[in-house]
């Protein structure tokens, strides 16, 4: 990684979209369409994958990086999600 910012492409934005979309249906579709028992639930699994965040960013490792930041995202959807389940 440089340190200099560059503008990000919409065709990246759009291919993580639909990267972000997949993960999210294979993780519902794995563990089942339950929601989260409470934000506390989740901001313990948020946690977790932050902490493998910082170990791949700690052994510079580019791809564990993308991964576990999607993992994040995942566990932050299915918060929203959880905390949706009964708005209309």
């Amino acid at each position: 990684m440089n340190n200099i910012r560059s503008t990000i492409k919409h065709e990246i934005i759009d291919k993580d979209i639909a990267e972000l979309s997949k993960r999210l249906n294979e993780e519902y579709s794995d563990k089942g369409y339950h929601s989260s028992i409470s934000a506390h639930e989740t901001i313990g699994v948020i946690d977790e994958e932050f902490n493998e965040l910082k170990a791949a960013i700690h052994d510079n490792n580019e791809n564990q990086i993308i991964k576990e930041l999607f993992d994040i995202v995942v566990a932050a959807m299915w918060g929203i999600n959880s905390l949706e389940r009964d708005r209309k």
